[in-house]
């Protein structure tokens, strides 16, 4: 039963934050006399002021069923836990991957 509850019939999607919400948010900041740059990066002033995103991203239950699916060791690496839990402003660099390249050649 564990494992059924990933399918695709249980993925609810929250929805993405639209412009009008973002215009007013900017609107309800410029009226309290904050200054916020005129090119700020939407997903980021959404992030920053608690608003959600602007991407559509998957819900609360979700989380909790990913949660407990790498609880209950379903997810035994906790990869898709990872993946979905992963910060998108993260540097992409090499650290945690492990060697590139082959092996080392000992001389």
């Amino acid at each position: 039963m564990a494992a059924g509850m990933t399918s695709a019939i249980m993925n609810p999607v929250a929805l993405p934050i639209g412009p009008k919400k973002l215009q007013a948010k900017l609107d309800e900041l410029a009226a309290a006399g904050i200054i916020v740059p005129d090119d700020i990066d939407m997903e980021l002033f959404a992030n920053i002021t608690g608003m959600g995103s602007t991407k559509a991203r998957s819900g609360k239950e979700m989380e909790a069923i990913r949660a407990a699916n790498f609880l209950t060791n379903n997810d035994a690496n906790g990869s898709e836990w990872i993946r979905t839990n992963k910060d998108p402003n993260a540097s992409t660099g090499a650290g945690g991957r492990g060697r590139e390249g082959g092996r080392r050649r000992r001389g």
